[in-house]
């Protein structure tokens, strides 16, 4: 259905066009609604992302996922926290392809800037991370929830 420059314009052409124009509209609905479904058993946990077409298609095939909560993180304004996450639990035999971090909930967490993995830390048991908190921000202590896949 390419329209080639110079010729004319067909009507069949057009009509085309719209078609797949109304096609497109139909859809934009569902354009962002996929979803994402985590099985995860004893044999072999898997991560499976659904299009909005339907279409499933695994994204990660982890050997292991590990999550946990961190110990009490003291926060002061205008200071950066270390802390250390330990998975040694997880009896992963080497490192994690992936970490991740998450503040656990309270109205002072929202002054957190950002939390990082420090990635020169990062062994098959444990690894250091780091937070920011603002100068502007309430000193706190936070608990951080962890995910690891391997």
């Amino acid at each position: 259905m390419p329209f080639v420059d110079g010729e004319p314009i067909d009507a069949s052409k057009l009509g085309a066009l719209e078609t797949e124009l109304n096609i497109l509209k139909a859809s934009m609905p569902k354009i962002g609604s996929s979803s994402t479904s985590i099985n995860i058993n004893s044999s072999s946990p898997s991560v499976t992302t659904v299009s909005p077409s339907g279409t499933v298609t695994p994204s990660i095939t982890p050997s292991n996922v590990f999550g946990g909560i961190s110990a009490d993180v003291p926060l002061t304004p205008g200071s950066r926290s270390t802390f250390t996450i330990d998975y040694s639990a997880a009896g992963l035999s080497s490192n994690p392809k992936a970490i991740i971090l998450t503040p656990r909930g309270s109205e002072k967490v929202f002054s957190i800037n950002q939390a990082l993995v420090k990635s020169n830390t990062v062994t098959s048991t444990s690894a250091q991370c780091h937070v920011y908190h603002r100068p502007d921000a309430t000193a706190c202590t936070v608990k951080y929830y962890f995910m690891v896949i391997s």
